[in-house]
């Protein structure tokens, strides 16, 4: 399955704090690419958009705006997070990867209800398994 990990980051302050996190966990959803946990859904789009000193996001940190395009197999969503969010953490790593699992249980809870048919069990066991030991590994 493809993983992508798009990122919007509202500011220079913001950005020095997630540039690395992110890197590593585009790297981490990567290794995803080869298994298989849906004939449904062939790609999961991944939006993270980070509020900073220039672009601040109206919304709480969490995750919003699920679609599903079942014509493309595609499954999206956002990962919003505030400054409050980010500027309390004292570990961004950390953060993405709470987040990460999150966005994922979110988004398996909505398909789910879209009576689409996913490996819930598989998939979340490979994202905590693979994705978020290689973020939290990182300083």
């Amino acid at each position: 399955m493809e993983i992508t990990l798009t990122s919007q980051i509202g500011g220079s302050d913001a950005g020095s704090k997630f540039r690395k996190p992110i890197v590593t966990l585009r790297k981490s959803l990567k290794l995803l690419y080869d298994k298989s946990y849906s004939e449904s859904i062939e790609k999961i789009k991944v939006f993270l958009r980070i509020s900073g000193e220039i672009e601040n996001y109206k919304e709480p940190t969490g995750v919003y705006n699920y679609r599903l395009d079942k014509k493309n197999k595609t499954a999206s969503a956002e990962i919003i997070i505030s400054n409050e969010s980010w500027k309390q953490s004292t570990d961004i790593g950390h953060l993405l990867s709470e987040l990460t699992t999150v966005f994922f249980n979110s988004l398996l809870e909505y398909l789910t209800e879209k009576d689409t048919e996913i490996n819930k069990e598989s998939l979340l066991k490979d994202i905590e398994n693979i994705v978020i030991v290689n973020n939290n590994s990182i300083d």
